[in-house]
């Protein structure tokens, strides 16, 4: 179930026995995970399946972690693949077919 998720909301997402998930109604594809140790972090998800990890609470708000959700979601939207999930090697590298 999706809810608008606040700073309120993510300070207080405590721990539990399992991970779990806060899925964001304002960004499709945002999602707040919290580890059993605490530890949060943002991740974007687009298409069926595919996830990539933005980074943790202590270093994106909750308004920057939307942005780039926003960016990654657009950029799948227009070419298929959000450039945050291309690998490293590719990054800079001339087209070829091990880079699309």
């Amino acid at each position: 179930m999706s809810s608008a998720l606040t700073k309120r909301i993510v300070f207080a997402a405590g721990a539990k026995d399992r991970p779990y998930e806060l899925r964001d109604a304002h960004v499709r594809g945002l999602i707040l995970r919290v580890q059993p140790s605490g530890h949060k972090a943002w991740i974007v998800t687009w298409a069926h399946g595919k996830r990539r990890t933005l980074g943790s609470v202590e270093h994106l708000t909750l308004d920057q972690a939307r942005d780039q959700a926003r960016q990654a979601v657009a950029e799948y939207v227009q070419s298929g693949l959000p450039a945050l999930a291309k690998s490293k090697r590719c990054v800079g590298a001339k087209r070829s077919s091990s880079c699309r």
